[in-house]
């Protein structure tokens, strides 16, 4: 008794049909995530030239206070500084504006180094001072 199965020439059909049906979904996958991650790169590349030179400056550190100015074109959110020991100095406020300087009074301690950071269009930005620097008083 010979048992049935299929031809050969439907078995190439189906395997043909299936290779191209999987290429096409490949295809379709590798045409979305393409496009995904070229709007991002995109987006973080247009962020980053807009805050190109914007930055925390501590123009002044004494013995009671802390003075902080952003030198950029864009406002950076959420600015933040501690002292070189990790503790808080202050939060200096939602937004510091471009040319806004803004100051709190703490007093220094023995510290020897103050550091600031923030978000320029959801990227980081710092600036510090440390003892025997200009701003340093």
């Amino acid at each position: 008794m010979k048992s049935k199965g299929i031809s050969p020439l439907i078995a190439v059909v189906l395997l043909i049909a299936f290779t191209v049906s999987v290429g096409g979904i490949l295809s379709l996958w590798l045409t979305t995530f393409t496009t995904i991650t070229t709007s991002s790169v995109e987006a973080v590349a247009l962020n980053q030239t807009k805050c190109v030179g914007t930055y925390i400056d501590v123009i002044s550190v004494s013995s009671n206070a802390v003075m902080i100015t952003n030198r950029g074109s864009q406002n950076i959110t959420s600015p933040t500084c501690y002292w070189g020991n990790g503790t808080l100095i202050d939060n200096f406020g939602n937004a510091l504006v471009p040319g806004a300087i803004n100051s709190s009074v703490k007093n220094r301690g023995n510290q020897s180094t103050v550091i600031c950071t923030g978000s320029c269009l959801n990227i980081g930005v710092s600036g510090e001072c440390r003892v025997g620097q200009f701003c340093w008083k």
